[in-house]
């Protein structure tokens, strides 16, 4: 059975969470309290237990995961759903009973995971109540779409390897490659045709890629680290993680080949996972020093903007703990927060302008 790793409401590869649990000191960043107004609680479908969001699109459109409640250890499953005007609305399937949404289109079309019924996990596109299978016959996930429909992810191909792949809009599945080593994950595509992940180079190290046009460029991370890029909006501005030498994590943006760190809140680490068209960046990171655990409380969704960094709360009677995993170009994000019974549930941060 195919068990992605994910941190949060991203896909992050295994060897950056090893990095996490030895990161070290870091820097804090300029500081402010968001003017946002406090999150809403998206909910989940009827009868579950918790959810989680993962994506907006310009409309609004929320898509995620709704999860049900445990009859036993490991027995709770996540199930892919769309969050509109009207509620929340569950996917489907392709047959079996897990899976997840992570991203949508202007046009309203969700991606994500999905099982079969022989328990396979496939990459899946879903438009208008129709579910489809874009990798019958192979294991994968998609983790992004464009206006146009092309869809990025990662799954096992010929070699048997993981590596990055894009279902084109006019179909099939492309082997996007690696930098010379044995993985990579595609996370994100903009409307350019610009697709971002991370992939191994010779030596087995991680390292943020820009694939465009059949070329895959290496991006440079933090002194003598590794990096994971998340996303990348229509300007080509592309965000992420890196990991220095030293052992600190922290939120980047690439502009051009150029690599900048974003900081932290004085936490030993953050990350960026979303960014949008003007430039607005969210992620979460630990707000203290306390042991880097990247579960539990003391991590807090955050929003960079204009050089500060704005921690964006938790709900009331919460533990401390939300992440952002996505932000539209009018400035809605969404993401999850860990409420006082220990579930997690989807939520929206309005607009802060």
């Amino acid at each position: 059975m195919w068990m992605p790793v994910r941190l949060g409401c991203a896909v992050a590869p295994a060897a950056l969470l090893g990095v996490l649990v030895a990161a070290g000191p870091a820097a804090a960043a300029p500081e402010q309290r968001c003017p946002a107004p406090a999150p809403l609680d998206l909910g989940t479908l009827p009868g579950d237990v918790s959810s989680e969001a993962a994506g907006v699109n310009n409309h609004g459109e929320v898509v995620g995961s709704s999860r049900t409640p445990p009859t036993g250890p490991g027995t709770s499953v996540s199930r892919p759903v769309i969050w509109t005007g009207g509620g929340v609305l569950g996917l489907g399937s392709l047959g079996g009973t897990a899976g997840g949404a992570t991203a949508i289109n202007e046009a309203g079309v969700a991606v994500g995971w999905s099982w079969t019924a022989s328990q396979d996990t496939h990459a899946f596109s879903w438009s208008r109540g129709r579910m489809t299978d874009l990798s019958p016959g192979a294991t994968a996930e998609a983790s992004g779409i464009n206006n146009a429909g092309d869809v990025v992810g990662f799954g096992v191909v010929s070699s048997g390897q993981v590596h990055a792949v894009l279902w084109p809009r006019r179909g099939g599945m492309r082997d996007l490659g690696t930098l010379g080593g044995t993985y990579s994950f595609a996370a994100g595509v903009n409307n350019r045709g610009q697709i971002v992940g991370t992939a191994a180079t010779a030596d087995e190290t991680q390292h943020a890629f820009v694939w465009q046009d059949g070329v895959t460029s290496q991006l440079p991370d933090l002194a003598g680290g590794t990096a994971t890029a998340t996303a990348i909006n229509d300007r080509g501005d592309v965000v992420g993680v890196s990991a220095d030498g030293q052992g600190n994590v922290h939120a980047v943006v690439w502009r051009g080949r150029e690599i900048q760190d974003l900081g932290t809140l004085g936490g030993p680490f953050s990350f960026a996972t979303a960014i949008n068209d003007e430039g607005l960046i969210v992620g979460s990171g630990r707000i203290n020093n306390e042991p880097p655990v990247p579960a539990g409380p003391g991590v807090h969704a955050l929003l960079w903007n204009a050089g500060t960094i704005c921690d964006l709360g938790d709900l009331v009677g919460g533990v401390g703990r939300s992440e952002a995993s996505g932000v539209n170009d009018r400035g809605k994000i969404v993401g999850r927060i860990t409420t006082a019974s220990g579930n997690t549930h989807a939520v929206v941060w309005k607009p802060l302008r």
